[in-house]
């Protein structure tokens, strides 16, 4: 049974509020850039409206089924059967976590794109939606999820994304040895010890311009105690820290290592409000 941390993330949400900027308070013109014509850009009516409808049919699906998840990942604890609907509200892409992934695929339009944690393939249809160009490898260890995934992608012919399945440590020497990607999701196994050696795999695989995304980050102190390694970590020579999600950047041309913790909801007003 997996162990839930509230009281931990109430605390850690009013550290980051305290520590959190919006555009007014962001001096460098990389990260002004992103944040304001990348993280807080519109999404145009009929991409959301897309990505809306992809996550309402499995909002509105009562099917039943038993899981079997390989990593700490599940925000409700027990087993058994569990309906299809409440997995896609609990477990998979929210809205604003959606929109987050088509905001950043379609500024950076990376060219290649790995997603650890497919779960019912919410996210990887907001990805494909920001960069359709993009070639996608999503990776899922639990059989049940990896199989509604690939059946929803094969009827709506998204040819560009293929999934993979199985346990991340088996898959990954094979995908990072044949290849890099410009971009990289993480949200699969939330454990200290997995993050971190994801992380030393990553490293290899992930060129100069490219960037690792990683969801979760105040899941639980060992999230948190990996996220704060990651960050400092010399190769890392930019983050940003979201709240729910911190993103890695590690061109070696950064002669000054930096660190941000963002408020990038799109404002309201000059006054700083955010949605």
């Amino acid at each position: 049974m997996p162990t839930l941390h509230p009281f931990f993330q109430i605390r850690k949400w009013w550290e980051w509020r305290l520590q959190s900027r919006s555009r007014y308070g962001v001096h460098s013109p990389f990260v002004f850039d992103l944040l304001t014509r990348g993280l807080q850009a519109p999404v145009p009516a009929g991409d959301a409206r897309k990505m809306l409808e992809f996550r309402r049919q499995w909002l509105n699906d009562r099917r039943k089924i038993n899981i079997t998840d390989p990593g700490a990942g599940s925000r409700r604890p027990g087993f058994g059967p569990r309906r299809i609907r409440a997995l896609a509200r609990t477990a998979g892409s929210s809205q604003r976590q959606m929109f987050l992934l088509y905001r950043l695929a379609r500024y950076f339009r990376p060219a290649r794109i790995l997603e650890l944690g497919t779960h019912l393939g919410i996210g990887t249809f907001a990805l494909h939606c920001g960069a359709p160009g993009a070639e996608i490898i999503t990776v899922e260890g639990s059989r049940e999820l990896f199989g509604l995934a690939k059946e929803n992608f094969e009827k709506r012919e998204l040819k560009n994304i293929r999934p993979v399945f199985g346990l991340f440590d088996n898959v990954l020497p094979d995908l990072l040895g044949k290849q890099s990607f410009d971009m990289i999701v993480v949200d699969g196994n939330h454990r200290y010890g997995a993050t971190l050696k994801y992380f030393e795999m990553l490293l290899q695989s992930v060129p100069p311009q490219g960037f690792v995304l990683w969801d979760d980050i105040r899941w639980s102190p060992g999230m948190w105690r990996a996220w704060e390694y990651i960050r400092r970590h010399p190769q890392v020579r930019l983050s940003l820290d979201l709240y729910r999600t911190g993103i890695t950047f590690f061109d070696p041309s950064r002669r000054q290592k930096e660190h941000f913790a963002l408020r990038h909801g799109r404002p309201l007003s000059f006054f700083g409000l955010f949605d």
